[in-house]
């Protein structure tokens, strides 16, 4: 790790580890520091943007990310949080888009901030380094297992991983393992029909980062984004809650995207972040660097051949 790379994540470290502290007695104002302080650091009009809107978003008093960040405060591993923390603050939204810019300078094209590892991921899967070497340090894993996935984040602990991963995989083993790789966060993976209530019951007894992720098709929609579904995903105590829609289906995706931001826009809800994964995604990406794309690759072959944005790779 270059020294100025190392130097910014003791920054940050300190940063969030005040915060951790903090935020207990006065989430609000420590919440609204830890935005003024990434608005500091943001550079070009989009990340600019982006940070007005989750100022926006914390005006009302009455705003549920306040609870929300006292909930994480108090259910989570600080370790975990701290890692999290780091690793999407410093290593990849700062430090990973200066290297990203200075990469596509150099190439002549775009590069993605995120990679979607879809398939099996071993703990020797070479894309890790070489999205690293190249200022990518954010990672979404999906069809791996929690053995699989521990392990992967383990060996790259500066990067942020966010698992999908079934709820009957989170065992007591399971469970544990995550406390070897801080710098994992798990989405259960579920339908409006399982009953995760005992995969949610094992994490939060671990006090592991985790939430939920689901499909929204034509078929679930209606159950997924009632609001009954999500106040049982809130008792579960996720902290997020992640939705994949499938593309080609327009209305389907304005009918998500007009739910997820309609409740982020909320004065009053519930605690609980949600996310419309490819419009969020591509919305950072624009924010890292107009014109790139996060990308969906298989960890087990090595990431230069992959990088080119075809159709079936951009999410």
């Amino acid at each position: 790790m270059e020294f100025q790379h190392r130097m910014l994540r003791a920054v940050v470290a300190g940063i969030v580890d005040k915060a951790l502290r903090d935020l207990p007695r006065d989430p609000k104002r420590s919440l609204r520091n830890l935005v003024d302080l990434g608005d500091s650091c943001a550079k070009g009009p989009q990340q600019k943007l982006f940070f007005a809107r989750a100022h926006a978003a914390l005006q009302s008093p009455a705003s549920p990310y306040y609870q929300l960040a006292a909930d994480a405060v108090s259910w989570v591993d600080p370790r975990a949080l701290r890692a999290m923390g780091v690793n999407l603050g410093a290593s990849g939204l700062t430090w990973g888009v200066g290297r990203l810019r200075q990469e596509e300078a150099a190439r002549g094209g775009h590069l993605p901030w995120m990679l979607l590892l879809d398939g099996p991921a071993r703990a020797d899967s070479p894309v890790p380094r070489e999205a690293n070497a190249l200022g990518c340090y954010t990672f979404v894993l999906r069809g791996a297992d929690a053995r699989e996935a521990c392990a992967l984040a383990a060996r790259w602990p500066e990067s942020a991983f966010f698992a999908e991963l079934p709820a009957a995989q989170i065992t007591p083993e399971t469970a544990a393992l995550l406390e070897k790789a801080p710098n994992l966060a798990v989405s259960v993976d579920v339908t409006p029909e399982t009953d995760a209530s005992e995969a949610f019951g094992l994490l939060h007894a671990a006090r592991r980062f985790y939430g939920f992720a689901a499909a929204c098709t034509s078929r679930t929609a209606d159950a997924l984004l009632d609001g009954a579904f999500l106040d049982r995903m809130r008792a579960g105590h996720c902290l997020y809650g992640c939705f994949r829609c499938p593309a080609g289906e327009p209305a389907l995706e304005d009918r998500l995207f007009r739910t997820v931001n309609g409740d982020r826009g909320r004065r009053k809800g519930r605690p609980l972040l949600l996310i419309d994964f490819r419009r969020d995604v591509q919305s950072v990406a624009e924010a890292v660097s107009p014109g790139s794309r996060a990308l969906r690759v298989n960890p087990a072959l090595p990431l230069g051949p992959q990088l080119s944005p075809r159709s079936e790779n951009v999410i």
